[in-house]
């Protein structure tokens, strides 16, 4: 059975590969995230990296 479908949540990881956050990029995201600011700091990652949503998300979720 499949763990979101459980109940469960979405199992943190790296960002997809090949595309790097630089050092920039998770200062800000981590700032906005100590702000309460989770969707602007996935905003900015995936301005920058070009991620999907769900890796987005995934990467600030994991900072």
């Amino acid at each position: 059975m499949d763990a979101l479908a459980a109940g469960g949540s979405w199992p943190p990881g790296p960002p997809a590969p090949g595309k790097g956050v630089d050092e920039a990029v998770r200062a800000e995201a981590a700032r906005l995230l100590y702000r309460g600011k989770k969707i602007q700091a996935i905003k900015v990652v995936r301005e920058h990296t070009h991620m999907s949503l769900a890796d987005a998300k995934r990467y600030v979720e994991g900072l």
